[in-house]
């Protein structure tokens, strides 16, 4: 129905949009729809993730992977040789330096190491995210205060997602 009113049509709809990812190879997990219908942000969170992780990470491929581990080797891939560490997709990226060793692989005229500090988290995740719009189009997801105390693997993964999107 196009403009459910009672719960069940909620239900229906949810029924349908499911079953549409499904016979287009893209299904999602078991989710518990009545905490979506709620309005349990947790359980939206869920399903948003499942979403954008049908179509946005799981078709990723590297090497012999795909999904996560393709993006996580071909994260690892893009950083070999630069002065960062890289050891999961939260801590390692507070301080800005592997969006902006990304930036430099593809484009070594557009980011100066000299001007980036791995104290400065904010300057250096700012600066990345704004040469990866400005430059590739990659759409600014994160924000580099949030990014740079509290980085969400989740938010992080589907970043990284675009970036393998856009310059692969």
């Amino acid at each position: 129905k196009i403009n459910p009113t009672t719960r069940e049509e909620f239900h229906l709809n949810f029924h349908y949009a499911a079953q549409h990812l499904k016979d287009i190879g893209k299904p999602l997990p078991v989710l518990p729809i009545s905490g979506v219908l709620d309005g349990d942000i947790s359980s939206i969170l869920d399903l948003i993730w499942a979403v954008v992780y049908r179509f946005e990470v799981e078709p990723i491929k590297c090497q012999e992977e795909t999904g996560i581990g393709a993006i996580f080797s071909w994260t690892r891939m893009m950083i070999e040789g630069y002065p960062v560490e890289f050891f999961d997709f939260k801590q390692s990226f507070e301080n800005g330096l592997i969006f902006n060793a990304i930036i430099h692989r593809f484009n070594p005229n557009i980011v100066d190491f000299s001007i980036l500090y791995p104290t400065n988290n904010v300057h250096n995740l700012n600066f990345a995210f704004t040469l990866a719009n400005q430059v590739w189009g990659i759409p600014m997801l994160l924000d580099a205060e949030d990014t740079a105390s509290e980085p969400d693997d989740v938010c992080i993964i589907i970043y990284l997602a675009f970036y393998c999107t856009y310059l692969s």
